[in-house]
């Protein structure tokens, strides 16, 4: 599955990256004292990268899980091509 790499120094804590999020993957987590985001659902991350982008500081990033995410792979590796 995906992951995200949070820099909690550099985050603002402005929520642009949940914000963006258009297929909500990422969430904004209550738990932490002061909040942060938190890939909720990997298997929806898309990959765009629009949260990274759109981030004032550069304070995240998305590390996708390629292996996982393409099914041609899957195949071509279970057909041994």
């Amino acid at each position: 599955m995906h992951s995200l790499k949070l820099n909690e120094e550099a985050c603002t804590r402005c929520r642009k990256c949940v914000d963006t999020c258009f297929v909500n993957a990422l969430k904004w987590d209550t738990s932490i004292p002061k909040g942060a985001p938190v890939l909720a659902y990997p298997a929806d991350c898309q990959i765009c990268c629009y949260c990274e982008k759109l981030c004032p500081t550069q304070a995240l990033e998305i590390i996708p899980d390629w292996a996982s995410k393409y099914i041609p792979r899957t195949l071509s590796n279970a057909k041994g091509w």
